[in-house]
């Protein structure tokens, strides 16, 4: 699914797992509010002001990008749904607005819950904060957290990831299967032998267990 504005704030994915647990992973791209909005006429702030303009809101893109967002997530939330945020916040993340009202649903970043609340690198090139950051709902458990260089992914941010426990995740099988360990004969008498495989196989036919193993295996 999707930003249903078509402002292409963020993109999700659901995952239906075991036992009826759902999780889902979203990533976010918050719009950035130029120094000068005369010089950038075509930024994406700019883009997303002109349409809440036509919608008759005169309220930064800034404030209905998290108003709407934090609806969606309590939405999630409430249903006790497992969620990934993957966020570009465009400003610095550790002391935002955006981390507060993300932290007041119950959400977490993944890096302050592992590195702890001292600085951590920026994850823009050009850039002196963390600006991007990976948060997540507490009912599910996360391994590990890290940052690749810059360079090593596909754009001018940092790469960054988790390692989740896929199945405190995606759920975990409600019922196990017991496998019952086989009675075996233990003779070295061969006339023991062949009496019990003799009556072993007439029990067999009788109760046409290969015909119902067969049918069982085709359903």
């Amino acid at each position: 699914g999707a930003d249903e504005t078509g402002l292409g704030r963020w993109a999700w994915v659901k995952y239906r797992g075991r036992n009826k647990s759902f999780a889902r992973v979203i990533s976010v791209y918050q719009p950035h509010r130029p120094a000068n909005e005369n010089l950038h006429p075509k930024s994406v702030y700019r883009q997303h002001q002109r349409y809440w303009m036509d919608k008759n809101s005169d309220l930064c893109p800034i404030s209905h990008f998290q108003d709407d967002l934090c609806s969606l997530l309590q939405k999630w939330i409430k249903n006790k749904e497992k969620v990934v945020l993957l966020i570009d916040a465009n400003e610095s993340i550790s002391d935002s607005p955006l981390r507060t009202r993300l932290e007041s649903l119950g959400m977490i970043s993944a890096y302050k819950t592992k590195f702890g609340t001292g600085s951590l690198p920026a994850t823009y090139h050009r850039g002196k904060d963390m600006i991007d950051d990976i948060f997540t709902t507490k009912n599910f458990c996360i391994d590990r957290a890290g940052m690749f260089a810059f360079g090593d992914g596909p754009g001018d941010h940092r790469g960054l990831y988790i390692d989740v426990d896929l199945e405190s995740f995606i759920g975990r099988d409600e019922y196990t299967a017991q496998r019952i360990q086989a009675r075996r004969l233990i003779s070295t008498n061969p006339l023991v032998t062949e009496k019990l495989n003799r009556l072993f196989e007439q029990q067999l036919q009788r109760h046409h267990l290969h015909e119902r193993i067969d049918e069982l295996y085709r359903s």
